[in-house]
């Protein structure tokens, strides 16, 4: 088949959630905590795994916001936000974002960024992220952040693959 004969065939019908999650659920990917600030003084976080480089010149990243988010009006009014790559010994923290409600940041201690969005200690990697655009995703938003400042560690990385958060074992010296 050409790709005119393609462009005029029917699209097939997509698949279910179920289905869908499956299959990415096969992907393993890092665990990534967003944080960011409102100008109000609302801070918001959440715990995901949609990151994903866009390009290099200028420096974007990818990710996505449900739009059923509670705190969806601070991510679209925030002026950046920071993305954590959890390291392998943050579980408990990749919890404590993952549920709802406002006690997110209860017990950490927190620095501000570049952009005022909350910096967490401890992660693989943190990149600072000031917003660049955002676009219709679906059921979710993506956000794409121009790259303003990154930290990287030796610490190993929180993965997710199959429904399940793991370390990677260190590398061997």
């Amino acid at each position: 088949m050409s790709v005119l004969e393609a462009m005029d065939a029917p699209v097939p019908q997509s698949v279910d959630v179920e289905t869908l999650r499956a299959a990415t659920g096969a992907w393993a990917t890092g665990v990534v905590v967003v944080t960011a600030a409102h100008p109000d003084g609302r801070d918001a976080g959440l715990v995901m795994v949609s990151l994903a480089p866009v390009s290099q010149e200028p420096p974007l990243v990818l990710w996505s916001v449900d739009r059923g988010s509670s705190s969806l009006d601070v991510w679209l009014g925030a002026p950046g936000y920071a993305l954590h790559l959890l390291a392998a010994e943050q579980e408990a923290l990749a919890w404590q974002f993952a549920r709802k409600g406002a006690e997110k940041f209860d017990g950490l201690t927190v620095t501000r960024g570049l952009i005022g969005a909350p910096l967490l200690d401890g992660a693989a990697a943190m990149l600072e992220c000031a917003m660049h655009a955002q676009h219709d995703g679906g059921d979710h938003i993506i956000l794409v952040g121009r790259v303003v400042a990154t930290t990287v560690t030796d610490r190993s990385p929180l993965v997710m693959h199959a429904g399940r958060m793991r370390g990677l074992p260190p590398e061997s010296q």
